[in-house]
């Protein structure tokens, strides 16, 4: 290909020339089926994944974040099988209710012109849930005049991050990867490929991935770059690089992967500041090259948009759009509810959507929704990376709280699958810190556990309460079976103590908090009392002469009094251990501190599978 000394471009192509105020780049947004004639770079793959579609009833298109897989489907594939007479729904499942979903990308193909919308996609999702597909693709087909439906699931991994139950996930499942499906029907499923394995490993998922034909995307190649930068110039009227710029371009963006959608943003802001219809070197520049572009583009907007007094808000609503995916240990993207939002983070929202940072749509339920507007953003963008690295620990609580959430609905509300005391204690410390990024179905599943667990607490301490006291009068009794002064006032002394510790147990959460220093008070005062009723239950049985025979009376006596002093000794010593080892735990979180480290996990802190195996004990 020749070029003049401004890089001007001979030839257009087929599709005809962009027009100059028309940008050819997408910058961050995904291409769609309307942007195939500016679509450039996958021209093999886009045929191999039409090839497999039409061989193939279920196909899986697996990618890294950024490799351009909902592009080449919905741009590359789409386009390409209309042509051949095949009817396409498109639908995205980030929703709690998956298979409404898909019944509102069904339904402008079933009846286009039904009114009273929110009535058809309840009717003809009950009717996917009842009937499958069969019956809603034979109308459909017929009233089309279409050979084939193609159903193409976007970004099929967030369904899982949905809030979407374990039933309404295998409903979905079960609908579209109905072995019984006709052959008119096929479907492209698009999936990253760090979530595969937690595709695989789902119950209502698994088994039917496993059987579906995988095409895996890979990063672009330096000559698919290439085409990236020069053919959307080429195709557009009136608009050139200026001279060396499209080789300075593909020199800094190698073939480094994930460069792919920083490499678009640059485009497209070169357009944006372009000098009639040159592309240029200043402009270039100005952004920070191909490896500047995103911190930039993002920075430009926070500044815009962020003032210093709601920079404390802005980091919630980031925080809330980033999600620690269960059984990986990558960071992807989250759809949030607007109604999720404090009423701060949702007029940031607004503003940040206007600088292109944030993406708001509507779900399949007509909800408002939001989502950042590229997950290059996660990593590209070092504030959002530096967010995301702090507040790790909390995105992979709150994601392993989700699915505890899940399973605890999933069984009608069990009080068995409510938290477990060591998972209460971890979620209190979240409460207190960043209890307000919470949602209302999360903070109400933690109320749950809470009372729960100050119920038990409340019935073992006057359970505790009334054997001892019961223990403790009964050895006090002199032989006329009346209780002496002095164990009147031993046991009020005992029920007292109890009292005191069962009120600060329930009243006081700051003392039941991974806060070492204060849970050593309730433990020193629970060792002192089981020091305490060892001693007043066991000093009768062993002041007593030995003798050789025992009356059954007298035997009795001694076995319960034994019986209560083991049991007081082992509460005493286990509370000894534990404020041993939360000092212990103290010391070297400031050991650490003072070294620069950060500070070790609490010591009673439950891994997901610690915590499911306790509440299954609890349970039990």
């Amino acid at each position: 290909m020749t070029r003049d000394e401004t890089e001007t471009v001979s030839g257009a192509r087929e599709a005809g020339p962009v027009l100059p105020h028309v940008c050819p780049f997408q910058g961050l947004a995904p291409f769609q089926e309307a942007d195939a004639a500016v679509f450039h770079g996958r021209r093999v793959e886009c045929a191999e994944l039409v090839n497999i579609v039409a061989h193939n009833q279920w196909s899986i298109l697996v990618g890294p974040s950024g490799s351009g897989k909902s592009s080449l489907a919905l741009a590359g594939v789409v386009p390409r099988v209309r042509e051949d007479g095949t009817a396409v729904a498109i639908v995205r499942p980030a929703t709690s209710h998956p298979l409404r979903a898909l019944a509102a990308a069904l339904l402008p193909l079933v009846a286009p012109d039904r009114l009273a919308a929110d009535l058809s996609i309840s009717e003809l999702a009950e009717t996917l849930a009842g009937q499958g597909l069969p019956p809603v693709v034979a109308g459909l087909l017929k009233r089309t005049g279409s050979g084939r439906l193609l159903i193409v699931v976007d970004q099929f991994d967030e369904v899982l991050a949905s809030g979407a139950s374990l039933a309404e996930v295998g409903q979905l499942a079960g609908v579209l990867f109905d072995h019984r499906l006709p052959e008119v029907i096929r479907v492209l499923t698009i999936l990253r490929s760090d979530a595969l394995d937690a595709v695989l490993a789902h119950p209502g998922l698994g088994r039917v991935f496993a059987r579906q034909r995988v095409y895996t995307l890979g990063w672009m190649d330096a000559e698919q770059l290439r085409e990236v930068v020069v053919a959307p110039v080429d195709s557009a009227s009136g608009l050139c690089y200026e001279s060396g710029l499209m080789e300075r371009i593909l020199e800094d963006v190698g073939t480094e992967p994930g460069a792919l959608s920083s490499l678009s943003l640059l485009l497209q802001e070169l357009w944006r500041r372009r000098q009639g219809g040159v592309l240029t070197h200043q402009a270039y520049n100005d952004l920070g090259g191909v490896t500047g572009i995103l911190i930039h583009y993002a920075e430009e907007g926070w500044a815009r948009c962020v003032q210093p007094e709601n920079a404390a808000a802005a980091r919630r609503l980031l925080t809330r759009l980033v999600r620690v995916p269960w059984g990986t240990g990558s960071v992807a993207r989250r759809v949030a509810q607007c109604s999720e939002l404090a009423e701060d983070e949702r007029d940031l929202a607004y503003k940040l959507a206007g600088a292109r940072l944030l993406v708001i749509s509507h779900d399949a339920e007509d909800n408002l929704t939001m989502e950042l507007a590229h997950a290059a953003l996660i990593t590209g963008w070092p504030r959002l990376a530096a967010y995301v690295a702090e507040g790790r620990q909390f995105l992979a609580w709150r994601e392993s709280l989700h699915h505890d959430i899940e399973r605890w609905e999933r069984s009608d509300r069990a009080p068995g699958l409510l938290p477990a005391p060591e998972t209460m204690n971890v979620s209190l410390r979240w409460l207190s810190e960043r209890g307000d990024e919470l949602t209302v179905e999360e903070l109400a599943y933690l109320e749950a556990g809470r009372v729960q667990h100050r119920w038990r607490r409340r019935w073992w301490v006057w359970a505790a309460a009334a054997v001892s006291s019961g223990l403790l009068i009964g050895n006090r009794l002199d032989g006329s079976g009346q209780a002496t002064p002095a164990t009147a006032v031993a046991g009020g002394v005992c029920m007292a103590a109890l009292g005191i510790l069962g009120y600060m147990l329930l009243r006081s959460r700051r003392l039941l908090s991974t806060e070492p220093w204060h849970r050593v008070v309730v433990l020193a005062l629970a060792a002192a009392l089981g020091y305490a009723l060892a001693y007043l239950t066991g000093q009768p049985v062993l002041a007593r002469p030995v003798q050789d025979t025992f009356s059954p009376s007298d035997t009795a006596q001694i076995v319960t009094a034994i019986g209560a002093m083991i049991s007081a000794v082992g509460m005493s010593a286990a509370a000894v251990i534990k404020a041993v080892a939360l000092l212990i735990h103290a010391r070297n979180d400031t050991l650490r501190a003072r070294a620069g480290l950060a500070a070790a996990p609490p010591v009673d802190q439950a891994t997901p599978d610690q915590a499911q195996g306790a509440e299954n004990a609890g349970t039990e």
